[in-house]
């Protein structure tokens, strides 16, 4: 029972990782197939195994599409979309120390509205432009974020369910 709690706490770990832009739901996964196998798969079976790695994949997969179209709706210069990633990781350490969680989401949102907005006005040089692109990428990176997360927390939960409930 110990160690399912510290696997538990852990894998919330990974959801506050995951909530300021660090790779928390590559160790929720890989933690959940460490226990897995150090379990013998008998509570984190295989199809519980398949449905975490899908929950991580589209998390991925959302996230990365949500900010490129954001990005690509307004038309943003090449430079924008990694300095909106870089804004965002910074924003999102930012926040957290401000407000785990909401801080770490709001921080990376700004974070890249802020970045995106420098990057976008350094190209154009017309600030009303670059307001626009960096809107249109902070949304997205929001809507990027914010599905990550969920995706953060399902696969939590489906490791909780497997360990307590079934």
């Amino acid at each position: 029972m110990v160690l399912k709690l510290l696997l538990m706490l852990v894998l919330i770990g990974g959801i506050f990782l995951t909530a300021i832009g660090f790779a928390g739901n590559w160790l929720i996964l890989l933690v959940a197939l460490g226990y897995g196998w150090y379990d013998g798969f008998s509570h984190l079976e295989y199809s519980a195994l398949v449905i975490i790695a899908v929950l991580f994949v589209v998390g991925e997969l959302l996230e990365f599409l949500a900010g490129l179209i954001g990005a690509k709706r307004h038309k943003a210069a090449k430079r924008t979309i990694p300095a909106a990633m870089l804004g965002a990781f910074i924003g999102g350490i930012w926040g957290t120390g401000m407000l785990p969680l909401i801080g770490s989401v709001a921080g990376a949102v700004l974070g890249a509205y802020a970045a995106a907005a420098v990057a976008e006005y350094s190209k154009n040089q017309d600030w009303t432009r670059a307001q626009e692109v960096a809107l249109g990428v902070a949304k997205g990176q929001f809507i990027g974020v914010l599905a990550k997360l969920l995706a953060a927390v399902a696969m939590v939960g489906v490791v909780a369910y497997y360990l307590f409930v079934s």
